[in-house]
């Protein structure tokens, strides 16, 4: 049997990060194509400090909701306009993503649920968040969240992604278009997150 070393441990672990962040990086850029700054910079602008701490709240508080029912969920609803406004169709491209990429909070995602949405927005939207919590996803959005968690690049994938990114763009006046800009929100953080993680580790063996 081999055993290896911590530093052999550690370099195999910044493989796989670096393995994992090109994948992420491949399909982030190949949604920014389709993305106008200026047509959602304003909503990132507001609500962005609000999905980091989202973010920080899941990692911290997994086995515990309600602080993330309480502190954050509310404030990143109901903004825009339309009977599913545009913060509510971004906030569903984080979910989807987050799940996607981390299967095991299926269960920690499935309890959110029981939280109230219609305090906070349209009861359209609400409706739509419990389902994509449940992970049953409208039917339009079924192939692309299919290749989200695949992790084969080949070119006739890329040639589907473009091809069911176009299709999601459609969906409603903005509905389709800003959950792309959630799920592009939630890669890049993810990148951001393994370059920090790869320079730690980085350090410690120096």
């Amino acid at each position: 049997m081999q055993i290896f070393g911590l530093t052999e441990i550690r370099l195999k672990i910044i493989q796989l990060l670096v393995l994992i962040e090109g994948i992420m990086s491949i399909f982030s850029q190949i949604i920014s194509e389709e993305l106008a700054l200026e047509t959602h910079q304003w909503l990132l602008m507001r609500i962005e400090p609000k999905l980091v701490k989202f973010q920080q709240e899941i990692k911290d508080c997994y086995t515990n909701y309600q602080i993330i029912v309480s502190s954050t969920i509310p404030n990143l609803l109901g903004i825009g306009e339309g009977s599913t406004p545009e913060s509510d169709d971004l906030f569903l491209g984080v979910i989807a993503t987050i799940i996607c990429k981390n299967p095991s909070f299926s269960e920690f995602f499935n309890r959110l649920t029981t939280m109230k949405f219609e305090d906070y927005t349209t009861r359209r939207s609400s409706l739509l968040i419990r389902r994509f919590l449940r992970e049953n996803y409208p039917k339009e959005i079924r192939s692309f969240i299919a290749l989200l968690k695949s992790e084969s690049y080949s070119s006739s994938y890329l040639s589907k992604l473009k091809l069911e990114i176009q299709k999601i763009k459609r969906i409603g006046a903005s509905s389709g278009y800003f959950f792309l800009v959630g799920v592009h929100w939630q890669l890049e953080y993810y990148e951001k997150q393994n370059q920090i993680l790869i320079a730690n580790i980085q350090t410690e063996q120096d």
